[in-house]
């Protein structure tokens, strides 16, 4: 029981960085900005020769692709004045190999979600005298390693960032369709990987605001209950707190160590059977997952 519930810890420290990641990536890739940046930035409408509307447009399709429940992109804009689907079969099947891999990120975003906001619940409803400032501990390691994981992965991109976007679509896809050629290819030519380097620093900008602000208002929080405690037995005098010792019988010291042992028992057993859910709903959770999303698009 104490190891489910001490593997139950550190699956609660692991998901924080899970969450942050996931919703700066959501965050990023559903942002408009983005685009009407990437495409100034990287002179795409002189590289394509599309106007900068029907970019944004696009931008705004591929978007509208990825939350809803279409298998197929297609987008239609103008070019040279005549409105025309943009991508051909090769590019629309990556795509769909792309929007797959984006719901898996939405998806490890909302379990991740789930699971720290029910054992923080049954943390605080199995003992609540202990786990507020546990939870703010754990919220500031979860935080420390959130930071240790973008700054070693920052490290990498700054180093070879051809390297790891080779490797991420290594890992990531399971054919050669992102291999596209830019002479023939919008998709590729409207997302080049300049684009990819400027959508990874933005993530790893967002992540590091939200570790940074998550790991001071939990020292913070946990420096303030700290000098409660302080104040709290500073303000009771020796002579009193003697007195409450010694007033208490041994009958009675007896019963509040063992009401402080059962709470202990309580919250352990409701973490691990917590922790055994779980483990149920992340192996069950992306098979629901996945077969909602199959009969959504078939």
């Amino acid at each position: 029981m104490r190891v489910l519930a001490g593997i139950g810890i550190a699956v609660f420290v692991l998901a924080i960085p899970l969450v942050l990641i996931t919703s700066a990536v959501r965050i990023t890739i559903n942002t408009p900005l983005l685009y009407s940046y990437g495409f100034a930035a990287n002179e795409i409408p002189r590289t394509t020769g599309i106007e900068n509307k029907e970019l944004i447009s696009a931008a705004r399709q591929i978007r509208d692709y990825f939350n809803n429940d279409n298998q197929f992109l297609n987008v239609r804009v103008s070019v040279s004045g005549i409105l025309r689907a943009l991508y051909n079969d090769r590019e629309i099947r990556h795509m769909e190999d792309v929007k797959r891999l984006v719901r898996g990120v939405y998806g490890i975003q909302i379990i991740a979600i789930l699971y720290l906001t029910g054992f923080g619940a049954i943390s605080l409803a199995a003992a609540p005298g202990r786990y507020p400032r546990e939870l703010f501990r754990l919220f500031r390691w979860g935080a420390v390693l959130t930071l240790a994981l973008v700054i070693l992965a920052g490290l990498a991109s700054l180093l070879n960032f051809n390297q790891v976007f080779y490797n991420f679509h290594i890992i990531s896809f399971d054919n050669d369709l992102w291999q596209l050629d830019p002479s023939r290819d919008y998709l590729i030519a409207m997302f080049p990987q300049q684009f990819f380097f400027l959508a990874t620093v933005a993530i790893a900008l967002g992540v590091i605001i939200a570790a940074t602000a998550l790991f001071s208002i939990a020292s913070f929080s946990l420096s303030k209950g700290g000098k409660k405690e302080v104040k709290r037995g500073k303000d009771s005098s020796p002579t009193e707190r003697l007195s409450q010792d010694s007033g208490a019988t041994a009958q009675e010291r007896a019963a509040q160590s063992g009401r402080s042992v059962g709470a202990e028992k309580s919250a352990g057993w409701g973490l691990a059977a917590y922790f055994i859910l779980e483990i149920l709903m992340l192996v069950l959770g992306p098979v629901i997952i996945s077969r909602w999303s199959r009969k959504k698009t078939t």
